[in-house]
């Protein structure tokens, strides 16, 4: 179908709208792999300006030069070829010189059914090729240690067939090494059943079976390179895999003891130390590929929580008052205690009190403290919560529910940095840093004269809003996972996860509690469920019944593949008037656009 030209520039300007909100970097280059079109991202990541983009920037020169040829062969290959180039993984330089790991997918651009260009979508592996280069250096490491170990070590299989043995153990064999024996003995050495290497009772043996370890200390071998028998030995069987399976993996430990025998014993626990820590090494690599982004006791990776951590370190280096501003449930107490732990103030008390839980003759006693005598029950002195707090942190939660009067002492702590205790003749210095929070809208409070103004200005100098949950569904499948590991360790359970049909029912919810409801859904299925993965039927019935809403995010798209730009932008565009419950203008707010630029594109797609 031919296209105008008005149509052609409606196109090229969805393309481009929709290249700028995929987290990867969209190019297009001609025949001579000159750049004609990138998305900002792709600006932003390789440090070029505007005025070099449009002066003109050869592609080619930008492979690292062990991948140019490879580059260029492909490009060549994928001009001639109508079908997609499949992903190929490059280096790529920056403007500065450094290089960084891309995976590319690439297609051609036709007009008239000819060739004029690529575009191509290019995908960052910096990270991934950084942590495999470290995980591979380390399993390296691990694998040196083996080979070079000067104990003998071999494996066996089940059934006593070698399979493979380091240096040390083949030289102590007689397999490989300078010994009088002729090649022929050396390979039968080599072949040998480990017991015929040394007697294992068939006691000892049902013991292997069941997994245990057998070990016997200064005893003989029946083979000596030397063929000496009465050198001794100290040797170790431990099963890799047990449960009676004939394939189980035996680990033979072998070690010449005849002489200095505590030195050797020394060197065989170096050698085990070492391997231990290799092996817990490359566990913990393993595991840091893995882990879902965190921030203290804090997990997220959507853009607005992620900006929210980028804000927070920063915020802990001063002594100023943060007000925390977000819904019942969203984590604002953990906002503080981050923000705790990122200060200089670490090492100090964190306190925190509800403000809204108590009356005010409560709330002044916990707060300031009282002397004895100051009333009836008060028998001895006991300190407020900004003494016990002094050179830490307070937080003072639900602060927009306190009363007038107990506004004005606050604003008095605030302000001159004392503390009156209820009954002193004289204040108490106090240093502490404040975090205040609250679920109100404290500005609104303030123009009805429920909230003082001054004691709205002391708090509100560093502000952070914490999206409800609602508004951050990406961060679902993240949090799930995080509350599966915690609920494992309190329930000594081994849950993998929540199945797709369940994770597709907490994505429609509301989460009028935002993530303590969460967390309390994830604990009420972690009681029922006895099964590797929680599905619909582990989760509380209200939830489970209640499937058929429209879901807040298009996972039905996205799970059959959505590939047209039409469809994806469609998809995308669905997915957000559903976050702004049809308000357009909020939707547009959240997409980032003009809202005519959005009833221009809910038209044209027929939305």
């Amino acid at each position: 179908m031919r296209m105008n030209s008005e149509n052609k520039n409606s196109w090229r300007q969805v393309l481009d709208d929709t290249a700028e909100l995929l987290p990867c970097i969209v190019c297009e280059v001609d025949t001579e792999l000159r750049l004609i079109w990138v998305n900002q991202l792709g600006l932003d990541t390789f440090r070029y300006s505007a005025k070099e983009y449009q002066n003109g920037i050869d592609v080619s020169q930008m492979f690292e030069t062990e991948d140019r040829e490879l580059a260029l062969t492909n490009f060549a290959r994928l001009i001639s070829n109508e079908e997609f180039d499949a992903p190929n993984e490059y280096r790529l330089a920056r403007r500065d010189g450094t290089f960084a790991w891309y995976q590319v997918r690439a297609a051609r651009i036709l007009r008239d059914g000819k060739v004029i260009g690529v575009r191509a979508c290019l995908w960052d592996l910096t990270e991934k090729k950084l942590a495999e280069q470290r995980l591979a250096e380390s399993e390296e490491r691990f694998r040196r240690i083996f080979f070079q170990s000067p104990n003998g070590v071999a494996l066996f299989r089940g059934d006593g067939t070698f399979v493979e043995g380091n240096i040390s153990y083949q030289q102590m064999m007689g397999a490989g090494s300078a010994s009088s024996r002729n090649a022929k003995d050396n390979a039968t050495n080599k072949q040998l059943n480990l017991f015929s290497v040394v007697t294992v009772a068939d006691a000892a043996r049902a013991v292997l079976q069941r997994g245990a370890v057998i070990r016997n200390e200064a005893s003989s071998v029946n083979v000596d390179v030397k063929g000496n028998t009465d050198n001794l030995y100290d040797w170790v069987i431990t099963p890799l895999r047990f449960d009676g399976n004939p394939d189980a993996m035996l680990l033979f430990q072998i070690q010449d003891v005849t002489a200095r025998v505590k030195e050797q014993q020394e060197k065989l626990d170096l050698a085990n130390r070492i391997a231990k820590n290799a092996v817990e090494k490359a566990s913990r690599l393993k595991a840091r590929m893995l882990r879902e982004q965190t921030f203290e006791n804090m997990v997220a990776q959507s853009d607005a929580m992620k900006k929210i951590f980028a804000l927070l370190p920063q915020m802990a280096q001063t002594d100023t008052t943060v007000l925390v501003v977000g819904e019942s449930g969203t984590g604002k107490e953990l906002v503080a205690r981050a923000i705790h732990k990122s200060s200089p103030r670490a090492n100090k008390p964190f306190v925190a009190i509800n403000c809204g839980a108590l009356p005010d003759t409560l709330l002044e006693a916990e707060l300031f403290g009282y002397r004895a005598g100051a009333f009836t029950d008060a028998k001895k002195d006991k300190p407020g919560k900004f003494t016990q707090a002094n050179g830490g942190v307070i937080f003072l939660d639900e602060i927009g529910d306190i009363s007038q009067a107990m506004q004005v002492k606050l604003l008095r702590v605030l302000q001159e940095k004392v503390a009156e205790p209820l009954g002193a003749t004289h204040s108490e210095k106090v240093d502490v840093k404040v975090v205040a929070a609250t679920n109100k809208d404290l500005s609104q409070m303030v123009q009805t004269g429920a909230f003082r103004q001054d004691l709205f200005y002391r708090i509100n100098v560093l502000k952070v809003t914490l999206p409800p949950l609602r508004e951050r569904l990406s961060d679902v499948p993240l949090l799930c996972d995080h509350f599966v590991e915690k609920y494992n360790g309190r329930f000594s359970k081994e849950i993998e996860g929540v199945s797709k049909e369940a994770l597709d029912v907490l994505l429609r919810h509301n989460y009028p509690g935002n993530i303590r409801e969460l967390e309390n859904i994830i604990e009420h299925a972690f009681i029922f469920c006895n099964m590797p993965t929680i599905h619909l039927n582990h989760l509380p019935e209200e939830l489970a019944h209640a499937n058929g809403r429209p879901a807040s995010l298009p996972m039905e798209a996205v799970s059959a593949g959505v590939t047209g730009m039409d469809e994806l932008e469609a998809a995308y565009i669905q997915s957000m008037l559903a976050k702004s419950g049809g308000n357009k203008t909020e939707c547009a707010r959240i997409m980032g656009i003009h809202k005519a630029t959005l009833f221009r594109k809910i038209k044209k797609l027929g939305l």
